[in-house]
């Protein structure tokens, strides 16, 4: 979702002419910071692979598999090269439909054991490629189409893929998210300074103790991690757009210790940034049909966004 956003509470925009947010996503590997968004989202992986990482769990979604992420959910996105649909279907819409969709959560089995849950699974996915081809179609009825299996996929969501959970305090969640989205869009913005707890803690007039504890819950991560993860994936997207020596790319993003920035930069990509350089300029990409999906070049955010 570019999906590298100035923010981690990502926005998402409905498709002009129908009420949800549907897309073909191709995504040459990245990775995206942990956020979160209004909108229940869907990713359907075509070709290639995504890891979602939710604070101490990790979910790996492998080519012919989707995932359902809830709203208000924080997550991060590791990719490879790949393929995917991404529907996106806000919480205000849902709410038109299901009253009670505030105490329903999500999930999919993508390997389940029943024949008549491999045969809903089945229908699921082929409902999301119809809706594609729908949307792509040059006909007076194309969006009756799509809209027509739109609702035939949701229905199938709500009524075998929600559980009953208990309701959360919606207020307190707001204020956390309101101080996340707050301090993330910071970090995000003065990366290449100087930052710390402390620092970031006295501009937002929090103490630095209660903004790491609130953090650390919400987000999986410390402070401190997420500055170097911020930092890390602009090294990573720089790697390709600049000629410049890696060690002044690492420097131009805040990394002023070099070898603790690349020893994270291996953890995160298992790879050296030499390697990632040299990959990212050879591997051939994934392009999308020439005629489909007439969605501008922009809306492809990589699956993110934050």
């Amino acid at each position: 979702m570019d999906w590298e956003q100035a923010i981690n509470h990502e926005i998402v925009v409905s498709n002009p002419d129908v009420d949800v947010r549907f897309y073909l996503s191709v995504d040459p590997g990245s990775y995206v910071a942990p956020h979160w968004h209004n909108s229940l989202e869907v990713v359907y992986v075509l070709e290639g692979w995504l890891q979602y990482q939710y604070n101490q769990s990790t979910v790996d979604v492998q080519a012919g598999e989707f995932i359902i992420t809830n709203s208000k959910t924080v997550h991060a996105v590791l990719s490879g090269n790949n393929r995917a649909f991404v529907l996106q279907i806000p919480r205000g819409f849902l709410h038109h439909f299901v009253n009670d969709i505030d105490m329903l959560q999500f999930s999919a089995d993508m390997h389940p054991q029943e024949a008549e849950a491999c045969r809903r699974l089945a229908q699921m996915k082929q409902l999301l490629q119809e809706m594609y081809n729908a949307y792509c179609e040059e006909t007076r009825g194309r969006l009756l189409r799509f809209n027509h299996l739109m609702y035939q996929f949701l229905y199938l969501l709500v009524e075998h893929y929600a559980t009953e959970v208990v309701p959360i305090n919606e207020k307190l969640t707001q204020k956390h998210l309101k101080l996340l989205t707050d301090i993330t869009y910071y970090i995000r913005t003065h990366y290449q300074e100087k930052l710390s707890t402390k620092n970031i803690a006295e501009q937002f007039n929090y103490h630095p103790n209660y903004l790491s504890r609130i953090f650390k819950e919400y987000m999986g991560l410390t402070v401190l991690d997420y500055i170097y993860t911020i930092r890390i994936i602009k090294v990573q997207e720089k790697l390709t757009l600049s000629d410049r020596s890696i060690r002044e790319i690492f420097e131009d993003c805040g990394c002023n210790n070099y070898n603790v920035a690349v020893r994270m930069f291996r953890e995160r990509y298992h790879c050296t940034p030499h390697e990632m350089r040299r990959s990212l300029k050879n591997k051939p990409k994934f392009t999308v049909d020439e005629g489909k999906m007439s969605l501008d070049a922009g809306s492809e955010e990589k699956v993110r966004k934050e």
